[in-house]
């Protein structure tokens, strides 16, 4: 149980809404993920590649603050992630940081990408070092001896708020989650 927590914690530590025509995201609940109807990756262009190199730990399953897409991947969606004021190359200055863990299944292939409604305003990346990107790709990773691999890293926002991500497990549909990156999304404290 103390490794399972300190692997909990561990994760921690390293770790706007959408507008046009389609319909506007429902804030899913942890452990769900809403569909959007969009039938490909997230993003139009080739994802950043998250080398399974970089994983820094695992877990045997998330936590109630992440919500599972597709039995695969788990974002956090149940609590507020801290956003601080954080400058990198390729991000502008102005931009707000939240450090955030994703877990991955062992073995699957994963993307996720900022949503429409954020392009050009929010960027994510996971691994060591995480590069700022407007979509990542993960997988299949096998090295961890846990069910769920840690990948250390986070989201990249010019003003906090509820972020649209884009979630593609093995190049299926994309389903839409809201993360609360230094302000709350409906439904989330």
């Amino acid at each position: 149980m103390r490794v399972r927590v300190c692997a909990i914690a561990l994760v921690l530590v390293a770790s706007g809404c959408t507008t046009g025509d389609r319909e506007p995201p429902v804030q899913p609940t942890a452990g769900t993920a809403t569909t959007t109807g969009t039938t490909a990756s997230p993003g139009a262009s080739a994802p950043n590649p998250v080398n399974c190199a970089h994983i820094i730990g695992g877990v045997d399953a998330p936590d109630s603050d992440y919500t599972i897409v597709g039995d695969a991947v788990a974002v956090t969606t149940g609590r507020v992630l801290q956003a601080n004021p954080n400058s990198v190359d390729g991000v502008a200055e102005s931009a707000f940081f939240a450090k955030d863990g994703l877990l991955v299944r062992r073995g699957h292939t994963v993307q996720l990408g900022i949503g429409d409604g954020a392009a050009g305003r929010a960027w994510l990346g996971w691994g060591s070092p995480a590069t700022p990107s407007a979509q990542v790709g993960v997988g299949p990773c096998d090295q961890s001896t846990h069910e769920w691999t840690a990948f250390a890293g986070g989201y990249w926002v010019l003003t906090p708020g509820c972020l649209p991500v884009q979630v593609s497990v093995a190049g299926g549909p994309a389903r839409e989650v809201l993360v609360p990156v230094g302000s709350a999304c409906p439904g989330t404290g």
